[in-house]
């Protein structure tokens, strides 16, 4: 209890100095830039790889019934390290900087309570990816941006809804489901940082990074990638004891985190 105190004491802290950066430093200049930022890609010859989030056949909808009553709150993830293997060998595939991508990491999924901002789509140079023997990626945001100032964090990383705490860093994975009784949730993020206070970075790995590697075989560019919510949820039942906040030695974390890494029933897939 002290700790979640401690954790949303600071969040309220930097939002609160953030919306005062935001205040003083918004102007018509800024607005420009931004425009001219994000508005500069509409000539650019991009090809894009499609994520569609499903139970098992059918494709989720916000708003609708899921699973054991529950439907869907949230589901984002943050995905890094891609590259393709082409006869036999691997060539790592490096992602333009979009509104959803920056310094090689994307951040994908969505918040039913805002359609407006989504996002289920991978941006890629053009020609870079190719249909290949294998997709390979990570759930992960790398060490190096983890745990960078949450004061200073740009683009997709400037996300308190993803972030945890300076320490700790962000959530790789966030799924939240809710009925009009209940609600559950499955967040994923580094275990076992250390630093003087959950306000300053480690200087070292976690012990537990919990990065989630996934393979899709036989990959087609021109396919979507499923998300197969279901098999997430294989083995669990949605109740308060089985919520997991990236707990290491809860019994539903286990379960959850080995149906993440579960190749022969994978949860990311064409």
């Amino acid at each position: 209890m002290v700790f979640y105190q401690v954790c949303k004491f600071e969040m309220d802290l930097i939002k609160a100095v953030k919306n005062i950066i935001k205040n003083f430093a918004y102007s018509g200049f800024i607005c420009a830039a931004g425009l001219a930022l994000f508005g500069c890609n509409k000539n650019v010859d991009n090809d894009s790889v499609f994520f569609s989030l499903q139970f098992q056949d059918n494709k989720i909808n916000c708003g609708q019934p899921t699973v054991q009553g529950m439907e869907l709150s949230q589901f984002w993830f943050y995905l890094s390290q891609i590259k393709v293997q082409v006869n036999g060998e691997w060539r790592d595939i490096t992602l333009p900087d979009t509104k959803w991508q920056h310094k090689n990491v994307a951040l994908l999924g969505q918040h039913c309570s805002d359609n407006t901002e989504k996002n289920w789509q991978l941006t890629l140079n053009k020609d870079e990816l190719v249909d290949g023997e294998k997709l390979a990626f990570s759930i992960a945001v790398p060490f190096e941006l983890n745990h960078q100032n949450p004061l200073q964090a740009q683009s997709i990383f400037d996300n308190a809804n993803m972030f945890w705490t300076w320490q700790q860093g962000y959530k790789s994975l966030r799924l939240d489901l809710k009925s009009d009784k209940a609600g559950w949730a499955y967040h994923i993020g580094a275990v076992g940082c250390k630093s003087p206070s959950v306000m300053r970075a480690p200087k070292a790995e976690c012990r537990e990074p919990n990065n989630i590697n996934i393979e899709i075989l036989e990959f087609k560019l021109n396919k979507n990638i499923v998300i197969d919510i279901s098999r997430i949820l294989s083995h669990i039942e949605l109740t308060s004891e089985s919520r997991c906040l990236s707990m290491p030695h809860q019994k539903s974390c286990y379960v959850l985190m080995g149906n993440l890494k579960n190749v022969r029933l994978p949860v990311y897939y064409q």
